[in-house]
């Protein structure tokens, strides 16, 4: 009896240490699992209210900017005339705030071995409440995808962060800025081209539901390929680069603006009524596009040189059909007929010649042949005869 109680004190035992050892395996795992997590959504190391932002700094290339709240609004630091964006400045916001360590390096000796001496960008913050915030970008990791940081507040320890904060920094200060927009053309609401160059002056307009076009001190129907060609390539102009947002004056020579080398005035009707813009055409950059200003603006934009050259390549003489151009047309379509009514006639004479040809000489085949047919005719009638002969010959023996 005793010896059945032991057992039972044993199996006991030992099934309340399985029941032991599966809590707290359970327990380690679901802990795991939650710093697992953690890891993967990251761990807050600072945030602010984005409303309690008073200003930001940070590097373009090797410049140094900083954006100001002033009376609500945002301006860039030294040039009230800024049009800054500020929903780009609340994605850059969004970026740096509630900002979240994937991982945490602690007491750490050399952070240049981190990049900090050397970072990628240095971001300042600054907090109504007059505190200030710094955050130091370093090396990216290469094998993770992520950024090493830096906070203002510690010299040893480094975070990894994701790099989605350093590429929230655009690469142009005019990233930040509002542009100007086109005029709003399309195919179907454009009602006229003007264009203006050294070598060439021409235009093209609807008139009723046919293009014109006049240039050269003539004016007729415009050649319809060339037109729907020079619409289309107007109708999908855009910027490929923003320059300057307060460029006028002799600072306009610099992009070959002050004096223009071409114009593009293009009509079009929006809400019911005619509109029109032109846009001034200077000299090109690097890469071949063209600088470029809207008429009443002060923005400096650069277009694809594909906007601009096919109205370089035209001439009045290439798009409008002058009078000339129509009777030389007509003299080719009359000496083309009249070639083609002389080849047939021609055709048409040599046809019946051949046919004269063929029927003569199926006549004098059909003579030679009834000639053949009677002396042949004549031969077997004198056979007749010899054979009768003959015949009595045989009856007198």
């Amino acid at each position: 009896m005793k010896r059945k109680t032991i057992t039972m004190s044993v199996t006991v035992l030992a099934l309340a240490a399985l029941v032991g050892g599966y809590m707290a395996l359970k327990e380690h795992n679901e802990q795991a699992e939650e710093e697992e997590a953690l890891q993967a959504e990251g761990e807050v190391i600072w945030e602010t209210d984005t409303d309690s932002l008073t200003a930001i700094s940070f590097f373009i290339g090797d410049d140094q900017y900083t954006f100001e709240k002033e009376s609500g609004s945002w301006q860039l630091a030294g040039d009230e005339t800024f049009p800054v964006d500020e929903e780009v400045l609340e994605e850059l916001f969004a970026a740096v705030t509630p900002l979240k360590a994937l991982r945490t390096l602690t007491d750490v000796e050399d952070t240049a071995e981190y990049g900090m001496e050397d970072p990628q960008n240095v971001i300042t913050l600054d907090m109504e409440d007059g505190t200030e915030q710094v955050l130091t970008i370093g090396d990216n990791n290469e094998s993770t995808g992520n950024d090493y940081l830096m906070l203002a507040d510690s010299d040893t320890t480094v975070y990894t962060v994701s790099s989605d904060v350093r590429t929230a920094i655009y690469d142009g200060l005019y990233d930040y800025a509002v542009s100007e927009e086109l005029p709003p053309i399309t195919q179907d609401n454009i009602t006229g081209i003007t264009f203006n160059s050294e070598d060439t002056s021409y235009m093209i307009y609807k008139e009723e539901d046919t293009w014109m076009a006049e240039g050269d001190g003539v004016k007729d129907s415009a050649n319809t390929d060339i037109t729907s060609e020079l619409v289309a390539q107007i109708s999908g102009v855009y910027y490929v680069d923003y320059l300057e947002h307060d460029c006028e004056g002799e600072d306009l020579a610099q992009y070959g603006l002050e004096e223009p080398f071409a114009t593009l005035t293009i009509t079009y009707e929006e809400d019911d009524s005619a509109k029109s813009k032109t846009i001034k055409i200077g000299s090109t950059d690097s890469e071949g596009n063209y600088y470029t200003q809207l008429s009443g603006s002060t923005q400096v934009h650069t277009i694809a040189p594909g906007m601009v050259e096919p109205f370089l390549e035209y001439t009045a003489e290439k798009i409008v059909q002058t009078e000339t151009d129509a009777e030389s047309e007509t003299a080719e379509d009359a000496s083309e007929a009249e070639t083609e009514a002389e080849s047939k006639t021609a055709e048409d004479a040599s046809e019946a010649e051949t046919e004269t040809e063929s029927e003569a000489a199926d006549d004098d085949s059909e003579e030679k042949s009834e000639a053949e047919s009677e002396a042949a005719d004549v031969g077997e009638t004198d056979d007749e005869t010899a054979d009768a002969g003959e015949t009595e010959n045989e009856t007198d023996e």
